[in-house]
């Protein structure tokens, strides 16, 4: 039998000059160093349901870290993990508190799936999502259970530097609890 679905987005629509946070799926936030790790790179799916332009992308750091810094990117989603680079933020520097942005120029479709990539040399302080139980939706677990969140997960073994044009998924690890990160999009 066929069937004919109709789907409606989750998401109301994007207008210009407003950021947008990465997920829905928080129930509060915190802040940490641990977000991002040396030598690794921390990736976290996020969705957008709507053809849109984003021309900046932000984080928010909760403190001073000195030489803190960090360098992000966008990667298509190729069956459940990273696929290929669509946004490499260059490097922004998160030392300070506040928050830091960088220019990009990212044209999102409808209905698509993404991936956020970190990395760092000197793990700035991040704010990041609490009781991210919504992701063990969206990442799956090693062994089923309601008490532990899927927040992200990480490959290890990446020497900080350009973003790779394919993302490097061949030593991925579960992050639980509430390292996920936070970030935000502007519509253009």
């Amino acid at each position: 039998m066929q069937r004919n679905l109709i789907w409606t987005p989750s998401h109301p629509g994007y207008v210009s000059g407003r950021y947008y946070q990465n997920t829905p799926l928080i129930y509060t936030d915190s802040s940490s160093t641990g977000v991002l790790t040396v030598n690794s790179l921390t990736y976290t799916p996020f969705r957008i349901d709507k053809n849109v332009i984003f021309d900046r992308f932000a984080i928010s750091c909760a403190g001073t870290v000195a030489n803190g810094a960090a360098r992000f990117g966008i990667y298509t989603n190729k069956n459940g993990v990273p696929g290929n680079l669509l946004v490499d933020t260059g490097e922004i520097i998160a030392a300070t508190s506040g928050i830091k942005e960088a220019i990009i120029s990212f044209s999102a479709s409808l209905l698509d799936w993404y991936w956020y990539a970190g990395a760092t040399p000197v793990p700035p302080n991040l704010y990041n999502g609490i009781t991210f139980l919504g992701n063990n939706y969206l990442l799956g677990q090693a062994t089923p259970t309601s008490t532990s969140a899927t927040a992200s997960i990480r490959q290890s073994g990446f020497t900080y530097g350009a973003m790779p044009s394919v993302a490097p998924i061949d030593n991925l690890s579960f992050i639980t609890g509430n390292l996920a990160p936070l970030f935000w999009l502007r519509a253009g």
